[in-house]
């Protein structure tokens, strides 16, 4: 047990090999043992030498990233970091849309692991296709701020109108798994980042609601490339589980050019290997254009 001077008083336990500490003078105590010395003994280091400062952050901090999608029928967990709470309560409230199905809208409190995150596992009987709605409570005695958003006010209360919510999907048996989508997905890299000639956009087509990455060049003479890289590692978290049984890229692109183009598909994983394989487009009266043009859309299924 440890405590700081009469300005900051502080006591705390060790669990295991590990302690939580605030700024401050300490004095390390064997379980059971009492030190009777007096503050102001002479040591390298008095323990009344140093005061810390009285927090100044009184506002909650809150970050979290909701995963796109997860396995059904396996739990998964929420992780928050927040700041600006040293006691109250955390809470998890989560629901599927539309209110039915198993668990319905439950409470889960989140346990504190570390000096800011904090942690809660949804259920498996939760975990069904379909979507989950959730929003994290910090209550602090009768003060309350709920996330996202950073409401204030009680969550409970009748009056209360402030609904809103992360969201992650569950995806079906079988389902597969989308790992880039022009529409949603705006952080590929397109090469060349600048060349004569050269354009990129994203442009809508026959679907409704759905965007399309063109790269087009009106040559490529040389040994010239044109393409994009994405990073989508962030979509497997929830789904790495299924990773062994992905077996098939789909991929939907075309060309403009009445003639076939060869693009050349690679996958790269943590440890740089990589694989890679060739595909070729076809034309499609639908592209708007008259130069080298693919655009892409692409999955994986199981």
């Amino acid at each position: 047990m440890a405590s700081q001077p009469d300005a900051n008083t502080y006591t705390f336990n060790v669990s295991v090999d590990s302690f939580q500490i605030q700024p401050g003078t300490y004095l390390l105590t064997k379980v059971g043992k009492n030190n009777s010395l007096d503050k102001k003994t002479k040591r390298s280091v008095g323990l009344d030498e140093f005061v810390a400062p009285k927090s100044s952050l009184a506002e909650i901090f809150l970050r979290h990233e909701p995963l796109a999608e997860v396995s059904a029928g396996k739990p998964f967990t929420i992780i928050a970091e927040i700041v600006g709470i040293d006691t109250g309560n955390v809470t998890l409230q989560i629901s599927r849309v539309g209110g039915g199905g198993p668990g319905g809208l439950r409470n889960i409190p989140m346990i504190r692991k570390t000096a800011s995150d904090y942690i809660a596992e949804v259920p498996t009987d939760m975990v069904t296709a379909g979507e989950l709605n959730y929003r994290i409570i910090v209550q602090k005695g009768n003060e309350f701020a709920i996330f996202p958003g950073n409401y204030k006010g009680n969550p409970f209360a009748w009056d209360n109108y402030y609904n809103e919510t992360w969201k992650t999907f569950v995806a079906a048996e079988n389902g597969r798994l989308e790992i880039f989508n022009p529409t949603l997905d705006r952080t590929a890299r397109i090469y060349p980042g600048f060349r004569r000639g050269f354009q990129s956009t994203y442009f809508t087509s026959e679907k409704p609601g759905q965007l399309i990455l063109r790269v087009s060049s009106t040559e490529l003479t040389g040994d010239h490339i044109i393409g994009f890289q994405y990073f989508f590692g962030d979509k497997l978290q929830g789904r790495v589980g299924e990773a062994d049984s992905f077996n098939m890229l789909m991929i939907r692109a075309r060309t403009a050019e009445t003639q076939p183009v060869k693009a050349k598909i690679t996958l790269t994983n943590t440890d740089a290997i990589s694989v890679s394989s060739f595909i070729t487009l076809t034309y499609s009266r639908f592209c708007i254009a008259d130069a080298q043009t693919i655009s892409w859309f692409s999955a994986a299924k199981i």
